[in-house]
């Protein structure tokens, strides 16, 4: 592996400029543009607040306005960046809150990460990141933010490239191929000690903007989800309550700790019926009674036959009791 050096970034007079970085034939255009702006960002070289434009950055930079403008794009839904429509382009601004609740977060998944890369790795990998954490030594005795960052890049490079495509040839075990995330120790802890909600939904074949809707609520309300899962459903069967539909399912994970969480689900759920979708009762503990019968049309049929075949109300949840089912 390449060593890791730090470079210096300075222009004559003291002020920085962007490093030099690999020529377009081992790096895409837009994927150099977006590289170079976001460490820009992250180094303060562009502060919070700061206006750019397309063809100052082109011109600083050397590198065409289209790619340019896709990396911006990039940023923007990264939300490091605000595009102002004929008005120019602002870095945003550091919201200190929400980079803490980042940090106690990304703390408990960089641990994890971590401990499954050193059981999973292969001896070649295993080298690489031992180099790299000879690195993370370098740029902290250094105190040298930039490479830093750039060898956590590489990190979290490696680990992505060294999983596995596909295994073929070997037997599974029945826990871990239903239960993946059992493989990390404490995963549950990823989420806080107050743990965490999951909301799934389905929406049918054609109402697939409901999907990006309820993601970019999410987005905008600075509520990650560390753990998402999106499969697409054929027919339904034939049971009154069913959840699956012809169409695609998405199910998140939010931690708990927002006291406006409830509003931001009731919210996700009128996307959700405006799509003419539902929400998984296995999984809801929220949800409004209201919203049920448009949910699950046949609910009426489902009381039908609870009364006639447990008309004291005998057999109960607190879902049924929650719910009026």
């Amino acid at each position: 592996m390449p060593e890791l050096r730090s470079h210096d970034t300075r222009a004559p007079g003291g002020s920085r400029r962007p490093a030099r970085r690999p020529p377009a034939s081992a790096q895409s255009l837009t994927d150099r543009a977006y590289a170079v702006l976001e460490e820009m960002i992250v180094t303060l070289q562009l502060p919070p607040t700061a206006v750019v434009s397309e063809t100052t950055l082109s011109e600083q930079l050397g590198i065409g306005r289209t790619p340019i403008r896709e990396a911006l794009q990039r940023l923007a839904r990264e939300r490091l960046v605000i595009v102002l429509p004929r008005r120019g382009i602002i870095v945003s601004q550091v919201d200190v809150r929400s980079q803490l609740r980042l940090l106690e977060v990304r703390r408990e998944i960089e641990r994890l990460v971590a401990r499954s890369a050193a059981r999973e790795a292969t001896e070649r990998e295993r080298r690489k990141f031992a180099d790299l954490a000879a690195g993370f030594d370098t740029a902290a005795g250094d105190d040298d933010e930039t490479m830093f960052m750039r060898t956590d890049r590489a990190f979290n490079e490696l680990w992505y490239r060294k999983t596995r495509v596909s295994h073929r040839g070997s037997i599974q075990d029945l826990g871990l191929f239903f239960h993946p995330l059992d493989m990390i120790d404490e995963w549950k802890t990823v989420y806080g000690r107050r743990g965490f909600v999951q909301y799934q939904m389905v929406v049918p074949f054609g109402r697939e903007n409901a999907l990006r809707h309820v993601v970019e609520m999410l987005s905008n309300e600075s509520l990650p989800s560390f753990l998402a899962v999106l499969k697409r459903f054929g027919a339904a069967n034939p049971g009154m309550l069913s959840f699956p539909m012809p169409g695609w399912t998405l199910a998140v994970d939010i931690p708990v700790g927002r006291s406006d969480l409830p509003v931001i689900f009731d919210r996700m759920d009128d996307v959700v019926l405006e799509a003419g979708g539902r929400v998984y009762l296995a999984k809801d503990a929220r949800t409004r009674p209201e919203n049920l019968p448009l949910m699950y049309p046949r609910i009426p049929e489902w009381q039908a036959v609870r009364r006639r075949l447990d008309p004291d109300g005998v057999v109960t949840s607190d879902l049924a009791r929650r719910l009026g089912l």
